[in-house]
């Protein structure tokens, strides 16, 4: 009966909620998360459907009631199903389907075809060609199997923040060490400089006599100024510690931002799986 109800049950891809509170929080949360629209079925609004859907129903010959071949995981989502198709018939074929639906001159029956005909209590008859709908309803329970475990609005949203704050650590991370980076950069060009000096320091020593003692006890204080005092090497090795300690740490933190985010894309996954075609339609556009 795949193609039947593929083509008879239009709110296929609407998501099943308890209460409008749940479905105002779903619409909320799709809103600030850009995925899109989705259409909701809110079961505590359908309990008036309970005295139809219970009454006894006798199919005409040859047809059966689709609602009664639902064989759904919870007996609360039966008023959801029963909402959707209503009394909709299905048969073998469109002659069968013709004698049930029109008495009279009038369309009695919705009915549809086990190849996707379908009849509406309209009148109108729809089918044809050699695309037909079909895979639109699984077998599997879907609110067990993809929704099962999945965190609630409030944890995704702690999720949601946890993330943000791993974003800025790593931001702060990425200043202070740039800003490590600049000193040592420092430090460098001003031994760069230094080393610079002493070359030309000699020049001048080999071209004047007189002067060549005084160069020399330049030239030996400039060298002295190379090395590093103790006070420079404390500071220069402390840098580096710090540098590899902030590379540690932005490691880390990348690391449970990727987690974090691989969190946020099942849960998008497993709210688009919930949401069906209509769902994914929709933040196509």
């Amino acid at each position: 009966f795949d193609v039947a109800i593929s083509t008879a049950c239009s709110m296929l891809d609407h998501i099943v909620v308890e209460t409008s509170s749940e479905g105002a929080a779903c619409v909320e949360y799709l809103r600030n998360n850009n995925l899109g629209r989705a259409s909701f079925v809110i079961l505590d609004k359908l309990e008036y459907l309970k005295g139809p859907m219970e009454a006894k129903f006798f199919p005409p010959n040859e047809c059966k009631r689709i609602f009664d071949l639902i064989k759904p995981a919870h007996d609360k989502y039966r008023k959801a199903f029963y909402l959707a198709l209503k009394d909709t018939l299905v048969t073998k074929n469109l002659d069968i389907a013709s004698k049930v639906a029109y008495k009279k001159g009038k369309c009695v029956a919705r009915i549809v075809t086990l190849n996707g005909e379908l009849i509406d209590k309209s009148g109108t008859m729809s089918g044809g060609g050699t695309a037909v709908k079909r895979g639109r309803m699984g077998s599997k329970d879907v609110s067990d199997a993809a929704v099962k475990g999945c965190p609630t609005l409030a944890q995704l949203d702690q999720l949601s923040e946890k993330v943000s704050e791993a974003k800025r650590e790593v931001e702060e991370i990425r200043n202070h060490i740039s800003n490590i980076k600049e000193e040592l950069k420092r430090i460098n060009r001003k031994k760069v400089e230094l080393e610079g000096l002493i070359p030309r320091l000699k020049v001048q020593v080999e071209g004047s006599a007189e002067t060549s003692e005084q160069f020399k006890d330049q030239i030996e204080r400039l060298k002295n100024q190379c090395k590093m005092n103790p006070k420079d090497q404390t500071k220069l090795n402390s840098l580096n510690e710090s540098l590899k300690a902030e590379n540690d740490r932005l490691e880390k933190s990348a690391k449970e931002v990727d987690k974090a985010n691989s969190s946020l894309n099942e849960v998008k996954k497993a709210i688009l799986e919930a949401g069906g075609d209509e769902l994914k339609d929709a933040l196509k556009k």
